[in-house]
């Protein structure tokens, strides 16, 4: 399972992310030790897409690893990483 995270110190709307959707790499068939590109949209309450959010990706089980562990949203509100899949099936 990977895990993405985002948030902003801009406390005005709509700059404040309200959620993050999974726009690519949702349902991902994977090997062992492959790898998978997931991108991810932040957007504030109003739907909008937010550009310049940091986001954290983190595998939180099955092992593997991503790369890069953060980065920021660009001027579309996506951040992209690449997911390396554990050794473990299942």
């Amino acid at each position: 399972m990977l895990l993405a995270a985002a948030c902003s110190d801009n406390t005005t709307e709509p700059s404040t992310p309200s959620a993050i959707t999974i726009t690519s790499g949702a349902a991902i068939p994977g090997r062992v030790a492959g790898t998978a590109t997931v991108t991810v949209s932040v957007a504030a309450s109003n739907g909008k897409t937010l550009a310049s959010q940091p986001v954290t990706f983190a595998v939180t089980t099955g092992g593997g690893s991503v790369l890069p562990a953060s980065t920021s949203t660009d001027a579309n509100g996506q951040a992209t990483t690449v997911w390396t899949f554990g050794n473990t099936l299942g």
